[in-house]
């Protein structure tokens, strides 16, 4: 069995917060044996990581989003999220308390948009991390 490989998307402006390192325990939580690949700390710049997604993206199962605590979130995530779905992967979100939901889609910022400040997650249902990525199904 392989193991799986999920790519954390997540705002820089996020990085190095209490927000970042409360979700990445939360999915460490919920999915202990799954290989969680985070950009931050990978990449230094926009530039450095826009040459990596290419390649990153065919290695991926799927992929967790989360925004500020207001669910912000940048152009990268959003461009995370399109090229994940638009390769048939799974998406899913963290909600304001690192909680695990359906990716229900994104509404406009409270002010005006800004590349880092692009749009706003929209938490669906409560989702099974495990169920939504297959990994159960493949131990069975």
């Amino acid at each position: 069995m392989t193991r799986r490989r999920v790519y954390v998307a997540h705002p820089i402006v996020a990085y190095g917060t209490a927000r970042e390192r409360d979700c990445l325990a939360a999915l460490r939580g919920l999915l202990p044996d799954v290989n969680l690949y985070d950009p931050a700390g990978r990449y230094s710049t926009d530039a450095g990581w826009l040459r990596a997604w290419p390649r990153v993206l065919p290695t991926i199962s799927g992929l967790v989003v989360f925004g500020t605590r207001d669910g912000v979130v940048g152009v990268g995530c959003l461009r995370e999220i399109a090229d994940v779905s638009g390769a048939g992967l799974p998406v899913a979100m963290l909600d304001h308390r690192c909680r695990a939901r359906t990716y229900a889609g994104l509404a406009l910022p409270t002010r005006a948009p800004t590349p880092r400040r692009a749009a706003v997650l929209v938490p669906g249902e409560p989702v099974d991390l495990r169920g939504l990525f297959g990994i159960d199904e493949e131990a069975a």
